[in-house]
């Protein structure tokens, strides 16, 4: 993941990385700037238990109807629907015990993508050459984003 926020900071994008028990301080900084008034763009991402924090950043952030643009986990161990305020969601996971297909929520409206790692030859443990394609397509749609991620 700090290859992925480094490559990001590089083209132009406020990325950080996270501890997963952070997930808190996440959300709560996310809020305060909507709150502020500062409505950037959010994009949350994350691996294995980072993966797992970010349902947790957007349950929080939905609760005050806060809007996330774009969720991206890479094997998430333990995940939870994802709520309504996230916008595009996309899980890579693979399906040999580590990651988990994920599902959303009842009141999801948002774009679903997921992949159960048969496109290319990804383990567990080489989750940036997949990030950094994921970030080359958030960048080709021509927005600034925020990037908090696990």
């Amino acid at each position: 993941m700090d290859t992925l926020t480094d490559k990001l900071n590089r083209q132009g994008y406020s990325a950080r990385v996270y501890s997963t028990d952070g997930w808190q301080a996440v959300a709560r900084r996310i809020a305060e700037q909507y709150t502020r008034g500062q409505k950037t763009i959010v994009v949350v991402i994350g691996h294995s238990l980072g993966a797992d924090a970010t349902f947790q950043i957007a349950n929080a952030l939905n609760a005050q109807n806060i809007p996330i643009e774009l969720i991206v986990t890479f094997d998430a161990t333990n995940p939870q629907p994802v709520p309504k305020n996230v916008l595009h969601f996309v899980n890579f996971y693979q399906n040999n015990g580590f990651g988990k297909k994920v599902s959303p929520a009842a009141d999801f409206k948002g774009e679903q993508c997921r992949s159960d790692g048969r496109f290319q030859p990804v383990t567990h443990d080489d989750r940036e050459i997949a990030s950094s394609s994921r970030a080359g397509h958030a960048k080709d749609r021509g927005h600034r984003r925020q990037g908090s991620r696990q």
